[in-house]
């Protein structure tokens, strides 16, 4: 499967650059600033955290929340 740095399909869930991810466990919410191979780069909206984890642990933690374009 190709992989372009701005997304990346992991199982059902497609993730792009600026998707914005809730944890499951702790319902913190990020943003996707970066797709680099098989790693995603998340920064938290409200705190200056950042994680880098490899795409397969994404879906397993967190889920697709609305985008706030989606809002509006």
């Amino acid at each position: 499967m190709a992989t372009c740095s701005k997304q990346r399909r992991q199982g059902s869930m497609t993730i792009l650059e600026g998707d914005r991810l809730k944890d499951r466990l702790t319902g913190l919410s990020f943003i996707v600033k970066k797709i680099i191979d098989r790693t995603i780069i998340l920064e938290a909206e409200d705190t200056p955290n950042k994680f880098y984890l490899a795409d397969a642990v994404v879906q397993l933690l967190f889920e697709r929340t609305k985008n706030r374009e989606d809002l509006n």
